[in-house]
């Protein structure tokens, strides 16, 4: 078929059976080219992940207030509504493999992206302690607290001595 990826195989399948369900022609070679040009672009992202701004159509934030407009950009008001009716304990360990989780994966934390270049030069080097310390922040920054980054960074490091 050409495709590597589980989920654009399966968009690819979905796509020809609607197609097929509307009585037109699945053409799938073409729908297969169209994804196939995506895995490529995808491919050329991963190679660059250091560098670039963008990870399988998911932006990735340069550092931790970009962070916050990213989360704000694509949570809704209900949901940053139930983040401030939480303790911060409470959310920033409940999102661990939420929230968290997303983050480590699709910002490219494990994978050395340009975000998680930015928290290894504070001296934070694990995806996890990186996640949980975007949570927290996004937490006190959605609270209307002050957020004192380089004083967390420094106990983080500080910590995991």
């Amino acid at each position: 078929m050409g495709l590597t990826e589980n989920g654009l195989i399966t968009e690819v399948i979905f796509k020809a059976f609607h197609r097929e369900l509307l009585g037109q022609s699945r053409d799938e070679d073409n729908l297969v080219k169209q994804y196939v040009a995506i895995e490529r672009k995808w491919d050329l992202q991963s190679e660059n992940i250091a560098t670039t701004d963008t990870l399988r159509g998911t932006y990735i934030p340069v550092d931790l207030e970009d962070c916050w407009r990213a989360l704000n950009y694509d949570w809704s008001e209900d949901a940053k509504s139930w983040v401030t009716k939480q303790t911060q304990q409470d959310f920033t360990v409940g999102q661990h493999f939420g929230a968290g989780l997303w983050m480590r994966n699709n910002w490219g934390l494990w994978a050395g992206s340009r975000l998680a270049r930015y928290f290894k030069q504070k001296g934070i080097v694990h995806p996890d302690n990186m996640s949980r310390i975007i949570l927290s922040t996004y937490y006190q920054h959605l609270k209307g607290e002050e957020v004192d980054i380089e004083g967390l960074f420094r106990a983080t490091v500080e910590d995991n001595r």
